[in-house]
């Protein structure tokens, strides 16, 4: 299927020395109800205008630096068909005068309207049931965890801080499941998030110790989107407590026959390794 970018097609009047330079002018096109478009956002996305508000002024559209888009009067209102069925509400100038919009060939008939209109409610009410039942599951399981878990402190409004609280009730659990060994878990908080840090010399090794501080991070990292993604699945932080980031820090000490720890290390002539593992960005 062919398609028509009118942001390609501009029309850039002449330079002006020692001024900024002047907007594009994007093709001078009104569209009708029916007009197919296209979005290349979410892997691409296809669609059909059903209702035109306002009046279409499309010779205001400009575009600004290649990037922007000013102008414009009317707004289109869409309806997207196929995986990414839903309705949408887009700005004349967008359409018009983003590169990421198109405009495609043929105009949709009444009938394949009124069923992309129909197939995008069914969509809509699917995706609502199933955001119930996830909510409803998610709500059964906080009801349910105070107790299984009498001896953790749940959450109380205005009481200790999420990482604090996660921070108490995870040393209480380490101490209960490795009796003997001594656990330093301390809790911080920055710009930008927040943290546990768990420490301690000899004992269990960082994947046993993690099968419990894995439940008090509240997500993970994305490096390749540079930012945080939460995972809402995992109940546990918001009736314990919990962070951003939980570190584990095992320490080995060395003995007189050079040899320390579990791991059966030969150490000479230094204090001590340190082995860390890290949940942090870009880890």
């Amino acid at each position: 299927m062919k398609r028509f970018n009118p942001a390609a097609v501009s029309i850039s009047p002449p330079p002006n020395p020692g001024l900024a330079p002047a907007p594009s002018v994007v093709a001078d096109r009104k569209l009708v109800v029916g007009q197919r478009i296209h979005c290349i956002l979410y892997g691409g996305m296809d669609g059909i205008i059903y209702e035109i508000v306002g009046e279409q002024r499309p010779e205001t559209i400009s575009k600004l630096g290649g990037i922007g888009v000013m102008g414009g009067n009317a707004d289109f209102r869409i309806v997207f068909t196929g995986e990414y069925a839903h309705l949408s509400t887009v700005p004349e100038s967008i359409v018009l005068g983003s590169c990421q919009w198109s405009i495609a060939e043929g105009i949709a008939n009444a009938n394949e309207i009124k069923a992309a209109l129909t197939a995008a409610e069914a969509r809509k009410k699917a995706d609502d049931a199933k955001q119930v039942a996830v909510c409803k599951d998610r709500a059964e399981k906080r009801a349910a965890l105070p107790k299984l878990y009498p001896w953790l402190t749940p959450m109380e409004r205005g009481a200790k801080s999420s990482h604090a609280l996660g921070a108490a009730n995870l040393k209480t659990e380490l101490t209960r499941e490795f009796p003997g060994v001594k656990f330093s878990v301390k809790s911080e908080s920055y710009a930008g998030g927040d943290a546990i840090r768990v420490r301690w010399d000899f004992g269990p090794t960082i994947d046993e110790v993690a099968k419990f501080t894995d439940k008090y991070r509240e997500g993970d990292f994305d490096g390749m989107t540079d930012s945080y993604d939460y995972n809402h699945d995992n109940v546990w932080p918001d009736v314990f407590g919990g962070s951003k980031y939980v570190t584990e820090s095992r320490h080995f000490r060395a003995g007189n026959d050079g040899q320390s720890g579990t791991d059966s290390l030969h150490i000479r002539n230094i204090w001590h390794i340190i082995i860390i593992k890290k949940r942090l960005p870009y880890g």
